[in-house]
């Protein structure tokens, strides 16, 4: 074997070997005490090289530390380079004449120095985190000097087999000096195999301490969800069942209808937990789906308001809203998740903003574009307590909420922000916040979504507005800039009064009057009387909560959206006020209807029928699935409608719908079958309408969506 193979051989063993030994931090001192054995095998006797012995002795112990701590590889590799320079300037070197051989060991001695001073830069680049670049340093600059030192013992190796044939006297002295370069080069190669292993140990340990950080503070803080789910969970269960108890005892009714409304305000905090603890889990799976609908914007948004204006009025917040008019009536969406984004913001606002603030919800179109395609832009602003810069970092993450104290003062999941931020980034939007600690918070969000069809009936054109006389009077300023700005928008004559006695001395006449119940110096009813007497062909309308008051026409409760106020105007006039004068749900009657009930469970039968007396229906129950198939065979003909539930024992509602759809009978095809279930994933209701089903209803039963329901398909 040539000398340079087994340099070649030496060099890729010990750097297979410093590779594996220093990816995991441990080295065998055998291995490399024998590997230091097969070296001194290959040098001659010779006590010249006492000093170059005792440099190998110091490298196998630096190399042993390096191994161990990834560090100290600097150390032996000095050690060798010194060593090696030494012995070139030493008396004994110069007894070599040849200058062919002193030009090649000075030709050595560079890239030795070279690589000793690379490999702090390489150190450098591994302490400042750059673990890439001190690894393209090695492999694009260290190892090509190496292989000049391989090239410079390839030069040697020849003059060493010249003296061989010539039997020169220096061939003794070659033969050291190719043994202690043999050597040195090995030992160079094995430290910065090691300072490779290092580099790739640090890189895995740093890798699996970040890894092990992460999955730290993952549990820690699932955890404390935990911890914080229970809490949210067994407080409404705490207060059902107290507020049961005390109900129980009650003597007087007002005190039975209190624990009442604290059981229903219970159990909507509880389904709302629910919901998000499903929500969550179904982002986590990858099972989110949005289900687009064509839907009426403003509607949404005053579905959304009447849900949390009772906590408002409570907290007395004044609360104001702004629709960008050029936002289409009508868009195509997920209706249900973009209402439960905007809930949740408002809640938030509800929630963090103390007694007397300001909360503002604003909607805006940014731009559309030629496919019909909508962008816009939603705010919520509120005066509460604001979000400090450390805070906001973890605000969108699962599982957090702005500290600790917050879950407990204010109480909450830590999941709605998360939600809302996946549903956002669904609809193709982003979502931010801008605010400071004790200054209140603003959260802003955009989403794209698609224009609908337009409206058949414009209500717009349906009414000469320039001839259309209107008074608003109201304390709240908002209130009376939502009709300026309205009337400037569809060019109605507008005049204001932010008080009673003020909206008596204006002249008039006037077509409509909206009044605000409570004014400054006059009760709003009072004021309606005094306002008619003067102007006997005034509509009245009251801003505020539907009520029994003979002096009032209509009711419209705040805050003020556009198109209930001119619904509510059109109908005043003499035309049709669409929703403004529909008949509320829970009116609705059906006598002489007949609807078939599938539900196995009894409590949820005595729900359905007592909470139904009121629409005169006529309701037949069945216990499961078989019973509903035999009872419908019986007398197709008898039932108008027929509300399934899913689970049920012996027969589930999927296998009865089918039944029933393949019965030859009448109506067995078209009569509506609307799911009634706990089962509220998108799934099941795509599995209910692939059964033949006509609609779905989740539990708990929102009985306005029932009545719906109903008034769709016997009204």
């Amino acid at each position: 074997m040539t000398i340079r193979n087994k340099i070649m051989g030496g060099f890729l063993l010990l750097l297979g070997i410093g590779i594996l030994l220093g990816s995991t931090g441990v080295v065998s001192t055998q291995i490399l005490n024998g590997k230091a054995g097969e070296l001194y095998a290959l040098q001659l006797e010779s006590s010249d090289f006492t000093v170059i012995i005792d440099s190998h002795h110091m490298w196998r112990r630096d190399l042993t530390e390096a191994a161990m701590g990834g560090a100290a590889f600097t150390g032996s590799l000095n050690a060798e380079t010194c060593a090696l320079g030494q012995w070139l300037h030493s008396e004994k070197a110069q007894e070599i004449t040849d200058p062919g051989i002193l030009a090649i060991l000075e030709q050595l001695h560079e890239p030795h120095f070279y690589i000793h001073e690379h490999a702090k830069t390489v150190l450098a680049l591994v302490e400042a985190g750059d673990l890439a670049g001190a690894q393209r340093e090695m492999v694009n600059v260290t190892m090509p000097k190496l292989q000049e030192v391989i090239d410079s013992l390839t030069e040697i190796e020849n003059w060493y087999n010249h003296l061989m044939e010539a039997q020169v006297s220096e061939m003794e002295q070659m033969g050291q000096l190719i043994t202690l370069i043999l050597i040195t080069v090995i030992a160079i190669a094995a430290v910065l195999a090691l300072m490779l292993g290092s580099i790739l140990s640090g890189a895995i340990s740093r890798q699996l301490q970040d890894a092990l950080d992460q999955a730290n503070a993952a549990s820690k803080a699932k955890s404390e969800f935990l911890a914080s789910m229970s809490h949210e969970i067994r407080t409404p269960i705490n207060a059902v069942t107290g507020m049961s108890a005390i109900g129980k005892a009650a003597s007087g009714r007002d005190r039975m209808i209190y624990c009442f409304d604290r059981i229903e305000e219970a159990s909507g905090l509880l389904l709302g937990t629910i919901n998000s603890i499903l929500d969550m889990s179904k982002i986590e799976a990858g099972k989110f789906e949005l289900s687009p609908t064509e839907f009426h914007f403003e509607k949404m948004l005053q579905k959304i308001a009447n849900v949390l204006s009772f906590r408002m009025e409570e907290k007395r917040h004044r609360f104001s809203v702004a629709v960008d008019r050029a936002i289409p009536a009508l868009l195509i969406g997920d209706e249900q998740r973009l209402s439960q984004v905007i809930t949740n913001l408002l809640g938030n606002a509800v929630k963090f903003t103390p007694d007397g603030g300001a909360i503002r919800l604003s909607a805006e179109l940014v731009r559309e574009e030629p496919d019909s395609v909508c962008k816009l832009l939603v705010k919520v602003t509120d005066s509460g307590i604001g979000v400090s810069p450390e805070q906001q970092v973890h605000l969108f993450q699962p599982f957090h909420q702005a500290e600790k104290s917050t879950t407990r003062q204010y109480g909450g999941t830590g999941l709605g922000l998360t939600i809302s931020k996946s549903i956002v980034e669904m609809m193709g939007g982003e979502i931010w916040l801008t605010s400071e600690l004790d200054k209140g918070a603003t959260f802003t969000f955009t989403v794209q979504i698609e224009r609908g069809e337009d409206l058949k009936d414009d209500w717009e054109s349906c009414v000469q507005w320039g001839g259309v006389r209107v008074l608003a009077a109201d304390s709240d300023p908002d209130t009376l800039a939502f009709f300026t700005k309205l009337s400037g928008e569809l060019g109605f004559v507008y005049d204001a009064a932010a008080g009673g006695r003020e909206a008596l001395a204006l002249a008039g006449p006037y077509d409509i009057c909206f009044l605000g119940r409570s004014l400054p110096d006059m009760d709003g009813l009072r004021l309606a009387e005094q306002l008619q007497e003067k102007h006997p062909d005034a509509s009245v309308i009251l801003l505020t909560p539907a009520a029994n008051e003979a002096c009032a026409d209509q009711y419209i409760s705040k805050p003020l959206f556009p198109f209930a106020v001119m619904g509510a105007i059109r109908a005043c006039l003499g035309g049709s006020g669409g929703d403004g004068g529909a008949e509320p749900p829970s009116a609705l009657q059906f006598p002489g209807r007949r609807v078939l009930l599938a539900e196995d469970v009894e409590i949820n039968r005595e729900i359905v029928l007592t909470l139904l007396e009121p629409a005169q229906l006529e309701i037949d129950c069945a216990l499961n699935g078989k019973e509903a198939v035999e009872l419908f065979s019986k007398d197709p003909a008898r039932y108008d409608m027929i509300f399934m539930d899913v689970q049920m024992p012996e027969m589930d509602g999927y296998e009865a719908t089918r039944r029933i759809r393949a019965l030859d009978a009448p109506n067995a095809k078209t009569v509506p079958i609307v799911a009634m279930t706990a089962n509220t994933f998108r799934e099941d209701v795509e599995n209910c309408l692939d059964a033949g089903m006509n609609g779905h209803i989740g539990k708990p039963l929102n009985f306005d969506e029932v009545l719906e329901y109903l008034g769709k398909y016997l009204g």
